[in-house]
Parts: structure tokens; sequence; C-alpha cells
């Protein structure tokens, strides 16, 4: 991983793009290793805006919150939007959870588990993050 990341750095200051997206597509397997925090660390020093909004949402759907290391790479800014977002979202499985609570007439109200919906986070972070800007489903 180290490896790809130097290239991709070497290869974003001289201008190769062929080889920068080599790195890229190689830092983008699962078996890289990089973490939604990483991803957007060197998406802001490599101008790798594709990684943006999935790191995004993947720090917003995970059940684990934003560490305190993390907040401090990630900034003030992004840390604030990602907890609105997270907040938004668990406020969402709280009222599904309610409304599927009283529609239960079987009293399975327990096995009720509330989920995240991911294309909720992604309209969330699109309209937190780039709230000016075209939703990205809408990109091409």
């Amino acid at each position: 991983v180290e490896d790809w990341i130097s290239l991709l750095a070497a290869s974003t200051s001289l201008c190769f793009p062929k080889i920068r997206e080599r790195a890229l597509s190689e830092l983008e397997t699962e078996t890289s290793c990089l973490d939604a925090v990483d991803r957007l660390l060197l998406a802001d020093r490599y101008d790798i805006d594709r990684w943006r909004a999935p790191a995004y949402v993947e720090l917003c759907v995970r059940d684990r919150p934003i560490q305190e290391s993390e907040a401090t790479l990630l900034g003030v800014k992004v840390t604030s939007q990602l907890a609105e977002i997270r907040e938004e979202v668990l406020l969402d499985m709280l009222s599904d959870y309610h409304r599927a609570a009283r529609s239960d007439k079987l009293g399975l109200r327990a096995l009720i588990k509330p989920t995240r919906d991911v294309r909720r986070v992604e309209q969330l972070v699109d309209e937190v993050f780039w709230p000016h800007e075209v939703p990205i489903s809408c990109r091409s």
C-alpha cells in the first residue's frame, strides 16, 4: 500500500495520468486496507474526488462513532458535518423503529432491528457536503 501511495504521489506531481489511475485502481482494491479516514486524507492530498462520498457514507453507516484521533485528522468542519449526518440517520432509525413497533400486531417488537438506509445516507452526504451541486446520483 505504501508503494502505491508513493506512486500516486509521484504520478500526480509529475502529471502521469495513466500511472496515477493504476495507483488509484490498486489502492481501491479490497486488499489495500485503507480505511475511510485514510481515503479522505489521500483524497484531500491528491485531489481524488471519487473517494470522498463513499468514505463519508462509510463513516456515517458504521456502528462505531467517530473517534477523537479520526476527528483530529479530519478537522472540525468535516467531523461536525459527519456528526450531523450520523445524528439524522439515527433519528431516521428511531422513527422507523417506532413506526414498526406501532404496527406490530404479533408482539415481535423485540425482533425489530433498525437499519441504516444507505441510499438515505448517500442523499444526506450530498446535501451536507455539496449543498449547491447536482447530487452524485444524478451526475454522469
